[in-house]
């Protein structure tokens, strides 16, 4: 246990270097070579570490890609994900933390602008990925057909049935486009999301539907609470925000789904401040 808190440590320390050197062909040579001894360990835990420090080596533009913004014009977020399913393809990575980067990343294009663009590169994916380890397959798979499943929402109308909290039923589309976002209680990153929506003006209440869909169940007095200091959102309740969370493939927290007048997709993705 000692040793792997230490090796843990080392991981951490040896990305950090990394990603803050201004000499990053030199510190990834490092990771690389640490990687491989990592690897070669019988501790699934410590080899598991290996791989991901390897995948981090290679990967790290896109790593940072989640929070920096790598392309300013279409044409150069076009050569940026070429250039990525590029890389997969010559090796794939070997981590599934890499994967969650990746299709964090390609989550971008689903609107109705890229969405013939993003179709291709998830069918690249998959073939790039027929060989990855075993141990992962599985994952990878699951998370390629729900990426798929996104894409393929784009200008299809929604079923948006069901009810809010209080059990009044949702009478959509109603001639307003509807902004849907999902969260979950505890999770810090998408409650703080929705209490700045909520204090925003970055979308009119009077021409927008705003939904919130919660997927973890809460006692009833939970979302009335919420209801109350989310005013300007329609609360759903959980078994409405359960079915439209499998509908919509939602993977990652928060996430927003944006519908027209008609109730047609025309953008998904992670919402960004």
């Amino acid at each position: 246990m000692v040793q792997a808190q230490e090796i843990n440590k080392l991981y951490l320390e040896a990305i950090d270097l990394h990603d803050t050197s201004s000499e990053q062909a030199s510190t990834a040579i490092l990771l690389s070579t640490l990687a491989e001894k990592l690897v070669g360990s019988p501790d699934k835990k410590i080899s598991s570490l290996g791989l991901r420090l390897k995948d981090h080596a290679r990967y790290a533009p896109y790593y940072a890609a989640i929070d920096e913004l790598p392309y300013t014009t279409r044409e150069s977020k076009l050569k940026f994900f070429r250039e990525l399913i590029g890389e997969i393809e010559k090796a794939p990575p070997q981590s599934l933390e890499a994967y969650q980067v990746v299709f964090q990343l390609i989550d971008r294009l689903a609107n109705k602008s890229d969405a013939v663009f993003a179709g291709t590169l998830t069918n690249r994916l998959r073939k790039a990925t027929s060989t990855v380890d075993a141990s992962i397959k599985e994952q990878v798979n699951y998370s390629i057909n729900k990426a798929e499943t996104r894409i393929a929402w784009l200008g299809k109308t929604a079923d948006l049935s069901g009810s809010d909290f209080n059990g009044s039923p949702l009478q959509l589309p109603n001639g307003k486009p509807t902004t849907l976002v999902f969260w979950r209680f505890g999770d810090t990153k998408s409650m703080k999301y929705l209490t700045s929506t909520a204090n925003s003006s970055r979308f009119n209440p009077w021409g927008t539907n705003l939904l919130v869909a919660c997927l973890s169940q809460q006692a009833l007095v939970e979302f009335e609470k919420l209801g109350q200091e989310l005013g300007r959102f329609t609360v759903l309740d959980y078994p409405t925000s359960r079915r439209l969370g499998d509908d919509f493939a939602v993977e990652f927290i928060p996430y927003q789904v944006s519908m027209d007048k008609d109730g047609k997709v025309v953008r998904l993705g992670q919402p960004r401040d």
